[in-house]
């Protein structure tokens, strides 16, 4: 009987060990929240590098149309997340924009706008403030200086759609039964999976009243964890949420990316 009593034992730690029993990941949420961060600075640091590239060739070519639009015909095919692109000289003056078809056209005075050279003084990377573009469109604007014999010449300047960056992660993060959010620090949201919520202040917004405490948290902490709950559109029923979450800091920006589950 004693035997038999350890062999229980034994095979059930065996099988417990080789995965036998079925349960669900720990932290799961938490895992995916650092892997989307991750994955999202890596995608921002690929964008800066051909931007930089588009920037050294219209250098080479002396700024003048011709190759400042190769370049960023080759950017535009290379960096899959931007939407339009332009290169100005060092008055603001747009030099090239690309696709044909964009608002931006050569020889518009941009000097009214960031960036200009004393942008780059200190830094080689330029993130604008969440925007609407010309279209309609929320985007950030990414730019990196342009530099022929070590002199500021102008820059390159991409706009790119919040919903390409973060929204890439969502198929697969919905297959793990997991939600994606994503908000500046103070408050606006720059990506919901419900296209609608985008550019709301989750803070201020009425229709976040009840889980502006856990806002505040998210906001407030570079990275956390929290429980919530909200009452249904459809039923009114209470649905209870867990969310954790990191920062993505990226030229002079912070984002907030939450993952959350089913609490």
């Amino acid at each position: 009987m004693y035997k038999h009593f350890l062999i229980l034992i034994l095979v059930s730690v065996i099988c417990f060990s080789a995965g036998c029993i079925n349960t669900p990941p720990l932290y799961l949420a938490e895992e995916t929240s650092i892997e989307v961060a991750d994955s999202i600075l890596v995608t921002l640091k690929a964008t800066v590098s051909e931007a930089k590239t588009a920037a050294d060739s219209a250098a080479l070519g002396n700024m003048d149309e011709y190759s400042a639009k190769q370049a960023l015909a080759v950017l535009y095919q290379r960096a899959p997340l931007v939407h339009d692109l332009l290169i100005a000289d060092e008055n603001g003056i747009v030099v090239a924009a690309y696709p044909d078809n964009i608002h931006i056209q050569k020889g518009m005075d941009l000097s009214a706008y960031p960036p200009n050279k004393e942008t780059f003084t200190e830094t080689d990377i330029y993130l604008s403030e969440y925007m609407t573009a010309q279209n309609g469109q929320k985007v950030y604007l990414l730019s990196v200086p342009i530099k022929i014999d070590g002199k500021y010449a102008g820059y390159v300047s991409l706009s790119f759609d919040p919903y390409r960056l973060f929204g890439e992660k969502q198929q697969e993060i919905s297959e793990k039964g997991l939600g994606l959010m994503v908000t500046q620090t103070d408050g606006i949201l720059v990506y919901d999976r419900d296209i609608w919520e985008s550019g709301k202040n989750s803070l201020t917004d009425p229709a976040y009243t009840d889980i502006q405490k856990t806002i505040s948290n998210v906001c407030g902490n570079v990275s956390g964890h929290d429980f919530y709950s909200f009452y249904a559109d459809e039923t009114a029923e209470v649905v209870n949420k867990e969310i954790w979450w990191q920062t993505v800091s990226f030229g002079e920006r912070d984002w907030r990316v939450a993952i959350t589950q089913e609490a």
